[in-house]
């Protein structure tokens, strides 16, 4: 394994976890906040707050909370901070939460229960304070980590400038679900009892078993995700998808690979996806878009847990079927264990797939060290940094700033928040947010880049639950080690 690679882990660890652990003290297995700007009532510097037990919400200065949770640690009750604008706080849930793995439901449709769901309607509303508390679930810890402080960030940067439905300002709780669907559950249940609405922010095992789970539906909880599988999601009342699924972008990846890679594009094709049930639908995608347009290729299904022995494997499978081009979906630690095995077998396909998580810049530094002639460009719902839109300039961005290579990831964090912002607003007025207000509003909420959006592509729901129009095609930059904008616009199908 190269130096490169263990970089690429380690910016993970760093940014996300060593930020809060070494620096600030905090052990794994318990909850503590660690204030990002001024302290609750407050402003200025922030200190250290243990997690508290029970609690309800309280008023936050300007800068906001984050919280951390420790890998397989127990996590407390449910108590939620205010963060000031854009804060980003710790969520607690009751209970112990274990790290080990668990089977993802395929979850089937969850049909809206009748007559309302009474005191849940307008949980995460905090009128005294004028504070919507919106859950926020992702992987800080596990095989999968993100880094933590891009999403505190970027949340902060749009959230501090922008306040909904007459001034109420939006907070984020944040909630560790260590990549592993059983605790997503777990935690999402816990946001749904304090948070008004849920996000998941990566993972699609997770996003899958949070968006069917059955709390959610029974308490009218809406849950807003990045698309990604089908499977499971597409009759539930309360999900909606602000970019587009894996199977959606698969005609948009072709044409993107047909202008990038004309040679590669011609020939072979491998299929490269992992093995469960939530990437079914995009493996057949892919495979009848490269059927319609005459197109060979061959299917290669990985395991979601693969090691490099499982990467290689994988190499040599597509090598010899006389692949030029490989169509990826799989999680970003397997492709660079992917990369290293075809550096050795002197396998130079165009790595080409659906975004976002090999599209990221993090990604890149270890991908380019171990082959700086890589080709490789996949699609994303946010564009390279080469082109961020000025209100998200450095110059813009809260202290303290993330590391250089997380820096996209916080401006996917800015961009969603945007449709969160346009979706807020479209219920009319502080006194009709309610849950089921929201999920009424969402299938037709319209927001078009350009005139509202800066970053996401233009998001049109159009009655339904899905709602990306189309989907930005990065390339990757070895001179740069990171993910450039290709063209001028967003692709659509």
């Amino acid at each position: 394994m190269s130096n490169d690679r263990r970089t690429w882990r380690a910016m993970v660890t760093v940014a996300g976890l060593a930020l809060l652990a070494s620096a600030c003290g905090l052990t794994s297995g318990s909850v503590h906040n660690l204030e990002a700007g001024g302290g609750a009532g407050g402003g200025g510097g922030g200190g250290l707050s243990g997690g508290a037990a029970g609690g309800g919400a309280s008023g936050g200065g300007a800068g906001g909370q984050i919280g951390a949770t420790g890998a397989g640690g127990s996590l407390g009750g449910g108590g939620v901070s205010g963060g000031g604008f854009g804060g980003v706080s710790g969520g607690a849930s009751g209970g112990a939460v274990s790290g080990a793995g668990g089977s993802t439901s395929s979850g089937g449709p969850v049909a809206a229960p009748s007559g309302g769901c009474g005191t849940c309607e307008r949980i995460g509303i905090d009128t005294a304070n004028k504070i919507i508390h919106i859950g926020l679930h992702a992987p800080q810890t596990g095989a999968a980590p993100v880094p933590l402080q891009a999403f505190q960030t970027g949340s902060k940067l749009f959230w501090e400038n922008h306040t909904v439905l007459g001034g109420y300002r939006v907070v984020v709780d944040f909630m560790d679900d260590q990549y592993n669907p059983d605790v997503a559950r777990r935690v999402c249940e816990q946001l749904s009892r304090q948070d008004f609405l849920v996000i998941g922010g990566a993972g699609t095992d997770q996003i899958q078993a949070c968006a069917s789970d059955p709390v959610l539906g029974s308490t009218h909880t809406p849950y807003l995700s990045d698309g990604v599988t089908t499977n499971g999601l597409t009759g539930l009342f309360n999900y909606f998808a602000i970019s587009q699924t894996y199977a959606a972008q698969t005609p948009e990846v072709y044409t993107n690979t047909v202008n990038l890679y004309p040679t590669e594009s011609k020939g072979k094709w491998a299929i490269i996806t992992e093995s469960t049930p939530n990437f079914d639908d995009v493996t057949a995608a892919m495979a009848n878009v490269l059927r319609q347009h005459h197109v060979s290729f061959v299917t290669i299904r990985t395991s979601k847990y693969g090691g490099q022995q499982d990467a290689a494997n994988a190499v040599t499978q597509a090598r010899q079927a006389g692949a030029t081009a490989a169509f990826l979906d799989i999680d970003p630690n397997f492709w660079i264990d992917m990369i290293q095995a075809a550096a050795q077998q002197l396998y130079t396909p165009a790595w080409v797939g659906p975004g976002v998580t090999n599209g990221e810049d993090l990604v890149a530094t270890a991908v380019c060290g171990e082959q700086p002639n890589v080709k490789a460009s996949f699609l994303s719902p946010f564009f390279g940094l080469d082109r961020q839109p000025p209100g998200f300039t450095s110059q813009n961005n809260p202290a303290p700033d993330p590391e250089p290579q997380s820096r996209d990831l916080e401006m996917d964090i800015y961009g969603s928040s945007e449709i969160v912002y346009y979706a807020l607003q479209s219920v009319g007025s502080i006194d009709k947010l309610t849950r089921d207000n929201f999920i009424s509003a969402m299938p037709h909420l319209t927001a078009s880049y350009g005139p509202q959006l800066d970053v996401y592509p233009t998001v049109n729901f159009n009655g339904g639950h899905f709602g990306s129009t189309g989907a930005w095609a990065v390339k990757l930059d070895c001179s740069k080690q990171e993910y450039t904008t290709v063209g001028n616009t967003f692709l659509t199908s």
